[in-house]
């Protein structure tokens, strides 16, 4: 069955295109699925036809699992940043408190040790000066981590798309309700490629930030 309002099918049953469930990592959902089609009674020609449209499904389906696999592997990075924000984020708290202590210990110093008290102030400055970069640079890692998760959503809705895209081309058909059909699922494809499109350059961005980042604690670290 096609979820549009096309209803043909052909006579039969084919194993191993059954309809693939919601996509867990929470891309754009699809409007426009094909639930199952059979095959038996169709002549040689038609039948090497479906083969063919069948294993472009198959194709589509590895490359669906892909970016499934794809998508997981970005979220527990996403996991792993959040918690490196917030460490980083303490670690700024008590290079705060020791330049503090840093300072008060200088006014309570005679003035022989005045220098020693400063130079420890300096050394506490930098190092708090590096932590904040450390901790941008964070920030910056997450939001690429984030960039790539939506990066790996958008291309499981992509092979998605695919997928029933080739189902509904492998049930064959003819006349105005199904070139329709075809309309609809094509245009699904091409909605979730521009949506990847925009996801790939929101995901270069975030990298780019993440370079600038890296630049600027290694200019701090050095001074």
């Amino acid at each position: 069955m096609i979820r549009t309002n096309f209803t043909q099918r052909v006579a039969g049953a084919l194993a191993g295109l059954m309809m693939l469930g919601t996509p867990a990592c929470g891309g754009s959902a699809l409007n426009h699925r094909v639930d199952d089609f059979s095959m038996s009674g169709l002549d040689d020609a038609e039948r090497a036809k479906v083969n063919q449209k069948q294993e472009a499904s198959e194709q589509a389906s590895r490359e669906l699992q892909q970016a499934e696999k794809a998508f997981r592997q970005a979220e527990q990075e996403v996991d792993e940043s959040e918690r490196a924000v917030e460490q980083a984020k303490a670690n700024l708290e008590v290079a705060e408190a020791e330049i503090d202590l840093a300072e008060r210990k200088q006014d309570a110093q005679q003035p022989t040790d005045v220098a020693a008290a400063e130079s420890e102030v300096a050394d506490k400055e930098h190092e708090l000066e590096v932590r904040k970069a450390k901790l941008a640079l964070q920030k910056e890692t997450l939001a690429l981590r984030k960039a790539e998760r939506e990066e790996a959503e958008e291309a499981h809705v992509v092979a998605q798309a695919e997928l029933e895209l080739a189902k509904l081309e492998a049930t064959g058909g003819e006349g105005p309700e199904y070139d329709m059909n075809q309309a609809d699922f094509e245009a699904q494809l091409a909605e979730a490629r521009s949506k990847l499109a925009a996801a790939k350059r929101s995901r270069a961005e975030a990298q780019a930030d993440v370079d600038e980042a890296k630049e600027e604690l290694s200019e701090v670290t050095a001074g």
